[in-house]
């Protein structure tokens, strides 16, 4: 027997788009799906940063079937940091959700968060399932993660996931200087700095089945390391913080999937 979806909040689902036509109609179409048996008071904030393929041409398609779906066409790339900052720029909903185009989550998972809501101001996944990543890149987040606690005190296992539910109010309360891949560490640090309560649960991860990542790279690698110890240097005379405080490693979804 089903169960009724849980009611949520007002949100804003922001996703960043470069060159996704392979996967921008699923992408949208699961965050559709998600939405609306759960709230009528919602928005798909599609943020196209300059695509150079049909990216955009099927995100008008699908907003002339539903016009709750946002368009923020970018004039130019702008990169991952410009399109996420336009996305949070552009929602006007209590709460803003982000996640990235190529279809990372399951968009039910965005259930659990808002059921830590209360306890968290702030809720963000971390990858339960991560073994179709390359060995170079699971040295390279072992690294960064090490390196975040020890410069800015931020103990998240996984910082740069693409699952992330804020209140709006928050992301309004900050100035996001990063123009990089940076983006999600420095929200963090800032956030807990102003006192607002993050916490970090587990969520099933989905690999990139379709099209090209634009963020893997050695050049990406490199600059969001050079980003963040420019960050650090300029921050480093705050305090540090205290640690995050941090939702329970085990969650009873986990002991549900194969």
């Amino acid at each position: 027997m089903s169960s009724t979806p849980r009611k949520i909040p007002p949100l804003s689902i922001v996703m960043p788009y470069y060159n996704e036509e392979l996967n921008i109609e699923r992408s949208v179409q699961g965050a559709l799906d998600y939405l609306r048996p759960r709230t009528d008071d919602f928005e798909v904030v599609v943020v196209d940063d300059c695509s150079t393929d049909r990216t955009l041409e099927l995100a008008r398609k699908l907003q002339a079937a539903e016009p709750r779906i946002k368009i923020v066409n970018l004039p130019c790339n702008s990169k991952f940091a410009g399109a996420l900052k336009q996305g949070f720029a552009n929602a006007t909903k209590d709460y803003v959700f982000y996640t990235d185009g190529d279809c990372p989550i399951d968009f039910e998972d965005i259930d659990r968060a808002f059921a830590e809501v209360g306890r968290y101001d702030v809720v963000i996944g971390r990858r339960v399932t991560r073994d179709e990543e390359g060995l170079l890149r699971k040295i390279y987040t072992t690294g960064y993660r090490s390196t975040l606690a020890w410069l800015l005190g931020l103990r998240f296992r996984d910082v740069n996931f693409s699952f992330k539910l804020f209140p709006k109010k928050a992301l309004d309360a900050i100035e996001i200087e990063s123009n990089g891949s940076f983006i999600d560490a420095e929200i963090l640090y800032k956030l807990q700095r102003g006192g607002w309560r993050i916490g970090e649960i587990p969520v099933h991860y989905h690999s990139r089945r379709l099209g090209t990542s634009t963020l893997a790279s050695p050049t990406i690698i490199f600059k969001i390391i050079r980003e963040l110890f420019g960050f650090w240097w300029t921050h480093r005379k705050q305090p540090p913080l205290t640690g995050a405080r941090q939702a329970s490693d085990t969650h009873p979804a986990d002991h549900q999937r194969g």
